[in-house]
């Protein structure tokens, strides 16, 4: 259910979208937000209604783990109406979007799930620099024992129960600003983030031709309860910004 309209990224503007003559693309209205710089994908061939193994949700939350430390270190510096928005925001934090109540039950787990992961890459590449030139054994086949058994830590089982689900189908991202996200699996790199009007959480759009497409829903903590709105506000002395048009097909 859609909390009261302050707590919505559009900030309670109201919708403002027009479908053509021909009903062939719809127009909207929105405030730009930022193009996606890099993407963590699952490698998983799970399908769609299946889990994750348990091991490809700790090499996501590694992976995203790495993306935002490499986007801290590139020295991304907001300008403007970015300098106004919260980037501290802990990768767990996005990945599980809230989805967890215990708020320090959840970061000793996941700080300690991210310890595990990273010991497992550890051992893994330990594993592989000791294989035969050859490759007669895989570490595919052979997974360091570190990784089989933190699986089966009683402790982690339900923050792992809710990673593999918050994460199903979904891809980590971080903006050319230094804002981390979390967004529909097909996203891309220079796909873009916007604040739709009367939408309740951002837009990635895609730009194909002299149109865009929707890639779906996304998630940017930093930005999910209006805060962009009053930020590009405050950035004009009457209160007023610029918004741009979108034509998706």
């Amino acid at each position: 259910m859609d909390g009261p309209e302050s707590q919505k990224a559009h900030d309670g503007l109201l919708a403002d979208a027009e479908f053509s003559t021909d009903l062939r693309f719809l127009t909207i209205v929105g405030l730009p937000f930022g193009t996606i710089r890099s993407v963590v994908q699952q490698e998983s061939a799970a399908g769609a209604n299946q889990n994750l193994p348990p091991e490809e949700v700790l090499a996501f939350c590694l992976r995203s783990e790495d993306l935002a430390a490499s986007a801290a270190a590139a020295g991304l510096t907001p300008t403007g109406p970015y300098t106004t928005l919260d980037r501290a925001v802990p990768v767990w934090q996005v990945l599980l979007a809230d989805r967890i109540e215990a708020r320090e039950t959840t970061v000793a787990l996941y700080m300690l799930f991210v310890l595990i992961a990273r010991a497992s890459r550890a051992v893994s590449a330990a594993h592989v620099s000791s294989q035969p030139p050859d490759g007669s054994s895989s570490v595919l086949n052979d997974r360091p024992a570190v990784l089989a058994q933190s699986t089966r830590i009683e402790h982690i089982l339900p923050l792992l129960v809710h990673l593999a689900a918050a994460v199903q189908d979904r891809s980590f991202f971080v903006t050319e600003h230094g804002f981390l996200g979390m967004g529909h699996s097909a996203l891309q790199p220079g796909d873009e983030v916007v604040v739709a009007f009367g939408c309740g959480t951002p837009l990635v759009l895609r730009r194909e031709a002299d149109h865009h497409v929707l890639v779906g829903p996304c998630d940017v903590l930093a930005i999910m309860n209006g805060e962009w709105v009053r930020a590009c506000r405050s950035q004009n002395p009457d209160g007023a910004f610029s918004a741009r048009q979108y034509c998706l097909h």
